[in-house]
């Protein structure tokens, strides 16, 4: 029989073990704002908000993934900025024009950025190039006219630093247009997706929200007095972004990421769909198994009508078959004293 001193020593044990097991904080839910597939490489762009990874682990089934994680604000970002140069923005140019200079020069040292006017016919007016003082030029020299052209205007700015890694191209956009002037937001978003591009909106209206958003980026309202506090939400925002990334699994399905930065543990999912899902080629072996078997054995298959009439020689095609075979001379038959022997003359 156990004493009652080694009963409350057991129970201090559980009380005790029982408050750390509380005293654990829950995860932090980890917004993934984005996924980007390229062949064996996905990258999730994820908002930390004002966290410091230190740490980060994807699992899939359980089962951990090579995986790092890194800022989408680094030296190696490239921005494309994209101006609404219309007669119509006319009013709010300065402000974007303001705006974008600010932002460039807030860049870390070593980033790429280059500036599209959208005004049709959309342009690039700033080359890519490292570096604030090209870009800031060029943006004084944009003056406003003409139509929107805001749907080249986005093509041209995808068309920039083609060979800068997925996450780390930045499209902001400043603009008083309602929409892209032809495609849809969904339609936008997968563009960007699948060019690896994150689109972020300085604008107006549910279009902006649900294109941006669908890209790992974000519309950020702009309206009167002016475009700064937009500004502020826009560099704040990008802060927080951060990107993840591992490789891509054979087969469709969630994955599990958890970030630690010391103080907080963030945790979220994202599915993740490969371009070639390994999946479906087994769903199709079975049926092209038995379709190859079928032509095989159609190909094989004895003639079973009991028939000795021999195979139909194949009909050729073209001119050549309209030209009648050759014949030969009939046999002359002779007779000789040794019997009938039929010959040819």
């Amino acid at each position: 029989m156990s004493s009652p001193t080694r009963n409350w020593s057991d129970r201090r044990i559980l009380a005790v073990a029982g408050a750390a097991v509380l005293a654990i904080p829950a995860p932090v839910p980890l917004p993934v704002a984005g996924v980007f597939v390229s062949g064996s490489a996905t990258t999730l762009v994820i908002d930390l908000g004002a966290g410091s990874p230190e740490d980060v682990t994807v699992t899939r089934d359980g089962t951990p993934l090579a995986a790092r994680i890194e800022p989408v604000v680094s030296p190696e970002v490239a921005v494309t900025l994209v101006v609404d140069a219309s007669s119509s923005g006319a009013a709010a140019l300065p402000g974007w024009l303001s705006a974008d200079a600010r932002f460039v020069l807030g860049l870390p040292s070593g980033a790429r950025s280059a500036v599209v006017a959208d005004q049709a016919p959309a342009s690039v007016v700033a080359p890519a190039q490292r570096g604030p003082s090209g870009i800031v030029r060029a943006l004084g020299e944009i003056r406003a006219g003409r139509d929107r052209d805001t749907g080249r205007a986005l093509s041209l700015a995808l068309a920039q630093f083609p060979e800068v890694a997925d996450g780390r191209r930045v499209v902001l956009l400043c603009t008083g247009a309602m929409d892209a002037g032809g495609p849809s937001a969904a339609s936008l978003a997968e563009r960007f997706r699948n060019e690896g591009v994150i689109l972020v909106v300085v604008g107006r209206g549910d279009f902006w929200s649900a294109a941006a958003g669908g890209t790992g980026g974000f519309l950020a309202p702009a309206g009167a007095p002016g475009v700064v506090p937009a500004l502020d939400q826009v560099e704040g925002v990008l802060a927080g972004r951060h990107l993840v990334r591992f490789p891509t699994p054979a087969r469709t399905g969630s994955v599990v990421v958890t970030v630690d930065d010391a103080q907080v543990v963030f945790r979220g999912e994202a599915v993740v769909s490969p371009e070639r899902d390994d999946r479906i080629w087994w769903l199709m072996a079975p049926g092209a198994a038995v379709a190859l078997w079928l032509l095989v054995r159609g190909v094989s298959r004895p003639d079973r009508s009991g028939s000795s009439r021999p195979p139909i020689p194949p009909t050729g095609t073209g001119p050549a078959s309209m030209r009648p075979a050759p014949r030969g001379r009939a046999a002359v038959v002779r007779k000789f004293d040794d019997g009938d022997i039929p010959v040819t003359d």
